[in-house]
């Protein structure tokens, strides 16, 4: 019980910092479901096979993203965290410049998601990134293609092209830039900083949510 407690805070938490959109009716269900399939061993090991453990939950839906993020939390170096933004994202450059083989139906399943973003890293010359820092960038430039306002950005249209020494987003016209910046040519998503925690957009440092600094490796 002490346990189905310490995953049900987990839950609760990521559910405030991502806005997974997790029904509140939910969550008890969730953390035992997570609890009961016993996930640690392939946590350690980076296994995709733990996102789909997690997001097969009968008789819930299919809590993907959540379950990306629960994973990437535990292991940040093995699991990419998957949403909206950055599938729209991965799909937009992949339709531009064919950087891989897949279809934008293949981006719902999480093995091939992690593929796709694998390619784009190795396409763009980004290996130097680690994942966080990807997620970072495919969630700002995937919510700004989708037409989200961000506290510090306009949206975007136009070409995309990536600088990959500053991992810059960049656009013929209009082009995407702070909105107080002195140069307009193009905007440095993962070197801004934020103050909570360093994976979450700025618009996330007003939420009430607690303050994460690590994150034990078991569940």
């Amino acid at each position: 019980m002490r346990r189905c407690s310490h995953v049900l805070l987990k839950i609760v938490v990521l559910n405030q910092l991502y806005n997974t959109r997790i029904n509140d009716i939910d969550v008890e269900t969730l953390a035992r479901h997570i609890v009961g399939i016993d996930i640690d061993p392939l946590l350690a090991q980076g296994s995709h096979v733990a996102v789909d453990r997690i997001t097969i939950c009968p008789p819930l839906r299919r809590y993907l993203s959540f379950a990306s993020k629960f994973c990437s939390w535990h292991n940040p170096t093995a699991y990419t965290i998957y949403d909206g933004n950055a599938r729209a994202c991965l799909w937009a450059y992949q339709k531009q410049d064919k950087f891989g083989t897949f279809l934008e139906q293949d981006l719902w399943v999480y093995a091939d998601f992690c593929a796709a973003v694998i390619s784009f890293s190795s396409h763009y010359g980004l290996d130097s990134f680690n994942l966080k820092q990807l997620d970072k960038f495919l969630y700002r430039a995937g919510g700004s293609l989708r037409g989200e306002r961000f506290i510090d950005s306009q949206p975007v249209s136009g070409r995309l092209s990536i600088n990959p020494s500053t991992l810059n987003i960049r656009f013929q016209s209009p082009v995407w830039a702070p909105a107080n910046s002195p140069r307009p040519q193009g905007c440095s998503l993962l070197r801004r900083t934020w103050n909570r925690p360093s994976c979450l957009p700025s618009r996330w440092t007003r939420a009430r949510a607690p303050h994460v600094s690590r994150w034990p490796m078991s569940i």
